[in-house]
């Protein structure tokens, strides 16, 4: 079974048949290349992605221009298509053009704002609803507006899920699921809000029967504060979308208020939109406009910075911080690189543009070909990509310092890398790119090619994978906000190709998660969430499942859903996976930014799971009740030495994103604990009185309501957790008899229950 790319179901005759099909072209392709080159290749030098492929003289990933290809219709297969005239046909006709393109490249293909593009259909069948409803000479005039919306929303919804379906079960030309990326979000107009609104809810619902996660479209949300903040007129929109990231784990957030996007958007009024999971374009000037749509990548070479960290280090000369050596062995690797894109270029420029007829005939492309023209004319506004990989073990290499550690090497690297690419830009007349690979079937390949020649290697060669791009070390434990501003200046650096994601527990805190999103946006991110999204086929329960099995019937027949990296795929299906070895390992490697479970000290930061937001929570010890599979055991006996530091509390909460307190136990209530319950929270509200606090308690509300601390909290959650009506579907409880009240009036807070 091949397990190179997981969206490719390899055990199908039709995805066998292909694989088998490009396996055998690899030597033709080779052959194109001088032997130092194929050598470089063959021992892990260079990366050439997509090899095969490149037999058929295909582009990558492209932007496609789809309002021009519907505004002037269009032909696929010799049968002429006129515009759309409603939303049904609009996306009807979006899927067969999606099918046809990505059929005739190997990549992407992305549509940008989609919901502008889309929203003059639905203001079409919007005007036609009315024009319905007016002819019934009984209609209900005082809900005119109310029925026509609701029919209008109906439609649109069942239009999108119609598309949805469509993009996850049939296979292209390439024999898989399309791979197709759609931005949205920014449009503050009525009728784009309805497309973007109930694309959202589509996915939300999920597909077919039980309502499974789809893995097409990705899903991009566009950012702005001033759009998107408290006072924002698409304020419920992105609030729609935090509920759908939060269930679907996507869509992702590109920040257009700050960095790259933002730049060109201020400076061009243009949104530059990634093309697949993480590829980006630079300006480029076309009829006297500068445009990104109908553009495409022509290819990705990468290199592999830790093999020359290895050869260095491994030198008995070697120096920590001597890196000399280390750059002229990547300046080596970069020109290799370049010279597989140029002989690649004079391949590609041959090829007829009825190779991909919609993209480069029908108005796809920023320059409309004849069937017979060559791309030659187009190339100069395509990207070509320099992947890498592994910065966190070039460092630890170089400077014994992974990037949590320190940064500084990354920084460097990318520097000199974009130095380099701009030379080359300039003597080639080509867009050279920096692009932190997405290393799905390379992150294994590269790594076990280093580990037969150099051995294990402590932090580099001792596990299956290299680290992705210029992401920090998956296997430690970072605070969300920390690992996002050490890698902030390196995702700005690698402009080409980046995202930045936080691995969370699959707990479904959508407070938590977008204060994590806007925290994200303010440092010009392109970000995402990964959660474990693992669904049982026999009951249909969906959690995150451990030992691979479901967690409520034990059934292996299930599927596992992760983030690759930019995008998510299957891990586990019906027993199998089509991930390779090292893919697989980083994955169950990968900790959580947001921890779920409680550790073994009494204060915890950014806790997601006690309470909506991120909270800081402080557990004490002592409890009087020892409740029957209490998961908490360790703290049942009451140490008075454990220190409560009210001020470091304080700080914690005021430290990055603004969080709200969590009091737990033990028995906070108990009457060794009573005391230091209430100065915490007499401390906390008069510093930060705006702050909610939660406090669970084993005694019911009735036997602590006098309490003075009562007065001082938000939310009380009473109780004994009793096993025998335990639910692990409840949010914030055990078991059903515990109640989330107000601690003033014991009313029961029902929209936490």
């Amino acid at each position: 079974m091949n397990r190179d790319t997981a969206n490719k179901d390899s055990s199908l005759v039709s995805t066998a048949k292909e694989l088998q099909c490009l396996k055998s072209v690899e030597r033709e392709v080779l052959d194109w290349f001088p032997d130092y080159i194929v050598n470089a290749h063959q021992t892990g030098q260079l990366y050439i992605h997509d090899l095969s492929d490149r037999k058929f003289n295909a582009i990558n990933s492209s932007l496609l221009n789809l309002k021009q290809i519907l505004n002037n219709g269009f032909s696929i297969n010799g049968t002429q298509y006129n515009e759309p005239t409603s939303f049904s046909t609009a996306l009807q006709k979006t899927g067969n053009i999606i099918y046809e393109v990505s059929s005739n490249q190997y990549g992407a293909v992305a549509i940008p704002e989609i919901d502008t593009v889309l929203a003059k259909y639905v203001e079409q069948d919007y005007r036609h609803i009315q024009q319905q409803f007016k002819v019934i000479q009984d209609y209900d005039q005082n809900h005119f507006e109310y029925h026509c919306m609701k029919m209008l929303n109906e439609q649109c919804l069942c239009a999108w899920k119609q598309f949805e379906e469509r993009l996850n079960t049939i296979n292209n030309g390439n024999a898989q699921l399309p791979f197709v990326t759609l931005t949205f979000g920014i449009d503050t107009s009525m009728f784009a809000k309805i497309v973007a609104s109930n694309l959202l809810q589509a996915r939300i619902e999920g597909l077919g029967k039980q309502n499974s996660t789809p893995i097409f479209p990705k899903l991009v949300f566009i950012y702005k504060n001033e759009i998107h903040g408290e006072q924002g007129p698409n304020k419920d929109l992105f609030e729609k979308s935090i509920v759908c990231s939060t269930k679907r784990m996507m869509p992702d957030y590109l920040s257009v208020d700050s960095g790259y996007v933002c730049e060109i958007y201020e400076k061009y009024g243009k949104i530059v939109s990634p093309q697949g999971c993480r590829s980006f374009l630079g300006p480029f000037s076309f009829d006297n406009d500068i445009i990104f749509n109908g553009r495409a990548n022509a290819g990705v070479v990468s290199i592999n910075p830790v093999r020359c960290a290895l050869i260095v280090s491994q030198d008995p000369t070697f120096v920590k911080g001597d890196t000399e050596k280390f750059y002229q062995l990547v300046d080596n690797s970069i020109y290799l690189a370049i010279q597989v894109h140029n002989i690649t270029r004079e391949h590609l420029k041959l090829q007829k543009a009825s190779s991909n007829p919609l993209f480069f005939c029908e108005g796809g492309c920023y320059k409309k070909l004849l069937c017979d023209d060559t791309l030659e004319s187009v190339l100069e506004g395509f990207s070509w990509s320099i992947g890498y990989i592994g910065l966190n073990e070039c460092s630890l290499l170089l400077y014994g310092k992974e990037l949590h550690e320190s940064n500084q090497f990354a920084i460097e690297f990318l520097s000199h890398l974009k130095e380099q690419l701009e030379a080359y830009q300039k003597q080639f007349n080509m867009m050279f790119s920096i692009y932190g690979t997405p290393a799905e079937s390379m992150t294994y390949s590269l790594n076990q090619k280093d580990r037969k020649q150099f051995g294990i290697v402590k932090g580099v060669t001792d596990k299956k994978y290299y680290i992705n791009s210029f992401h920090c070390n998956i296997r430690q434990e970072l605070d969300p906000v920390d690992k996002m501003t050490i890698e902030a200046p390196l995702f700005h650096l690698s402009k080409g190709g980046r995202i930045t994601y936080t691995e969370l527990p699959n707990v479904r805190n959508m407070k938590a998660i977008g204060q994590l999103c806007r925290e994200a946006m303010k440092l010009g991110l392109y970000w995402g969430i990964n959660i474990q999204l693992d669904e049982c086929k026999d009951c249909g329960h969906s959690s995150e499942f451990f030992e691979h099995c479901c967690s409520e019937c034990k059934s292996t027949n299930i599927v596992e859903i992760t983030r690759v990296c930019g995008y998510i795929s299957f891990r586990l299906v019906k027993g199998r996976s089509r991930m390779n070895d090292g893919k697989l390992q980083e994955i169950e490697e990968r900790v959580d930014h947001v921890k779920a479970t409680q550790s073994l000290k009494p204060l915890k930061n950014n806790d997601i799971v006690n309470g909506p937001g991120l909270r800081v929570s402080v557990w004490l010890n002592g409890c009087p009740h020892k409740c029957k599979g209490c998961h908490n055991q360790q703290l049942w006996d009451y140490k008075p030495s454990i220190p409560y530091n009210v001020d470091e509390i304080v700080k914690l909460m005021c430290t990055g994103i603004q969080k709200d307190l969590s009091i737990l136990g033990g028995e906070p209530l108990a009457p060794e604990n009573v005391n230091i319950t209430l100065k915490i929270c007499q401390a906390v509200k008069q510093i930060l009185p705006d702050r909610n606090i939660w406090l669970w308690t084993g005694y019911d509300y009735e036997q602590v309501k006098d309490f003075e601390v009562m007065k001082l909290i938000d939310v009380l959650v009473d109780g004994k957790f009793i096993q025998e009506k335990k639910d692990v579907s409840l949010q914030y409880r055990g078991s059903t008899n515990q109640r989330i009240l107000n601690p003033l009036t014991g009313e029961v807070l029902a929209k936490y229950m």
